[in-house]
């Protein structure tokens, strides 16, 4: 079952790209003065400006000693800044940095000596510890994950890419019902986050919303998932956007 379902998702996909091949762009191409190079398509038709920013740097440049740096900063790019996603950034600083003296403290005394530590020492770090976590947890949030047995590790040689405009296209594409853009705009509507990542053995779609709208916010995410379109226009944006990447 888990077969045929993982080769109806890739042939679907197939021949959403095999559709989309005829699609031409008119792609204007601009270079600033620091080597930063910009792509623009006009789409006179939707009211909205969507930006893209790619890092020439990723998971192939770590080594022994910084391996999964790439992933822990996918993660942790989108938990705030200075002036969003806090409301006390002073406040959350100095909590983060107890924590992370919490977290060296007991891994050191629990490791790094030969007879386990100071058991009392470590429990009472534990507690503070745990204590300053439920802190943290000021919104009634909710996460859910979908796991998918498809990656880049599974595509031919002569559909090499197709992981990557898997990843820009999952949502952007669009369900039987919904265009990729009223997904979008509804779930930064109701203050969640919904994304697809397609990596080297498994890809992942993840959802994340308050409590108060998880009905709704489920509803998106299952649709997304078992009806998706890859419309043309995102896919031939996604594949444009590829082929400027390997240049």
């Amino acid at each position: 079952m888990k077969r045929t379902l993982i080769i109806f998702f890739t042939l679907l996909v197939f021949g959403s790209l095999a559709v989309s091949a005829e699609i031409e762009l008119d792609v204007k191409e601009h270079v600033l003065s620091n080597g930063l190079k910009i792509l623009m398509i006009q789409n006179p038709g939707v009211p909205r400006v969507v930006c893209h920013i790619y890092y020439k740097v990723g998971s192939i440049n770590e080594k022994p000693g910084i391996t999964g740096l790439a992933h822990m900063h996918e993660h942790m790019m989108f938990k705030g800044t200075k002036v969003s996603g806090v409301t006390d950034y002073e406040k959350d600083h100095a909590l983060n940095l107890r924590i992370d003296e919490l977290i060296d403290k007991i891994y050191r005394e629990k490791f790094w000596k030969s007879d386990g530590g100071d058991k009392e020492k470590i429990t009472e770090w534990q507690k503070e510890y745990e204590g300053l976590i439920q802190e943290e947890h000021r919104l009634p949030l909710f996460n859910i994950s979908a796991i998918i047995n498809f990656g880049s590790l599974y595509v031919s040689q002569d559909k090499k890419g197709l992981a990557s405009i898997m990843s820009q296209t999952m949502i952007k594409g669009g369900t039987k019902t919904r265009e990729g853009r009223d997904i979008e705009d509804r779930i930064n509507f109701i203050g969640g986050g919904l994304s697809f990542r397609a990596g080297e053995r498994t890809s992942t779609l993840s959802l994340n919303v308050l409590s108060e709208d998880l009905d709704e916010g489920l509803e998106i995410f299952f649709d997304v998932l078992v009806n998706p379109q890859f419309r043309r226009g995102p896919v031939a944006l996604a594949k444009a956007s590829s082929t400027q990447r390997l240049r």
